[in-house]
């Protein structure tokens, strides 16, 4: 392994909860930190500082993790061997209050009570790519978004329910959350019914989203693909080449509320006797 001082700018930490521990310098695979938090402790803010997580790495999580501002975690590994962060108790497994974090590569698992969160976000311009959330009775909602969580961006990731309790997979808790953009994510609900709505802000506006190429399924005949009915102003959002399926008879129309949001290439379907439908170019208000 070589740093390359051009691709990560600051200080390179590695973590690994099978072989190492936080009395290791934590600068090589072989010397590796034992937690995330305490790594997390080691990086100097907005530096570019990387956090690599080994493959095999568990975590039960009972206080939030932080991350600082401007700092990468990685997970590396593949499928159930990239690093797992379970929650325990209620908290958010990852809190981030911080301003430019990375998140990639991780699974987050929620736990039969008490989880909120498996990603809590509070600061602008959080970009997660490739992660897995597994949601079990808690957290009811995956990803919350409290004021001032502007700019994020979810690439690749995937929503995964393991027990009856979901309600969705992102839930806007206030109207200061704006300019984001979800992508090519996959939220699957089959395993026992997602009950409200895959993006939920049905008591606050949020502005400028971009849903662009997501598949949810599993979806709950009275639950909706996006609830926005919050939102007023015509143009301020727009789903492009979604799909979305009900595991009971649901009209297309009923699981869409879109408030502000306009639609291109979209497609529903409950399980009754029209499987799918095409839903033409619109703008709600």
């Amino acid at each position: 392994w070589q740093r390359s001082l051009v691709s990560h700018g600051g200080s390179v930490f590695f973590v690994n909860s099978v072989t190492g521990n936080n009395q290791s310098t934590g600068d090589q695979p072989g010397a590796a930190f034992g937690t995330l938090a305490y790594a997390i402790t080691q990086c100097t803010a907005a530096k570019g500082d990387v956090v690599y997580l080994l493959p095999g790495h568990a975590e039960t999580v009972t206080t939030a993790i932080v991350p600082k501002a401007g700092v990468a975690v990685i997970g590396l590994g593949m499928g159930r061997n990239r690093p797992a962060f379970t929650g325990s108790g209620a908290i958010d497994v990852f809190n981030v209050t911080a301003a430019n974090c990375h998140l990639e590569n991780l699974r987050v698992i929620g736990a039969s009570a008490s989880v909120t969160a498996c990603i809590n976000i509070a600061a602008a311009d959080l970009m997660v790519k490739n992660c897995v959330f597994e949601q079990a009775e808690t957290p009811l909602f995956g990803i919350t978004v409290a004021s001032g969580g502007h700019r994020f961006h979810f690439k690749d990731c995937k929503w995964l329910s393991t027990a009856d309790g979901p309600d969705g997979a992102f839930d806007f808790e206030t109207s200061a959350s704006d300019d984001w953009i979800v992508e090519d994510c996959f939220f699957n609900y089959t395993n026992a019914g997602m009950d409200l709505a895959v993006f939920r802000a049905d008591a606050d506006a949020t502005k400028g989203g971009i849903i662009k190429n997501c598949i949810a399924i599993g979806l709950d005949a009275a639950a909706l693909f996006v609830d926005f009915n919050s939102s007023h102003a015509v143009g301020e959002g727009l789903l492009v080449n979604c799909n979305w399926q009900c595991l009971a008879a649901a009209t297309t129309a009923n699981t869409i509320d879109l408030g502000g949001y306009g639609t291109s290439h979209e497609t529903g379907a409950g399980d009754g006797p029209v499987r799918a439908m095409a839903i033409p170019a619109t703008t709600a208000s």
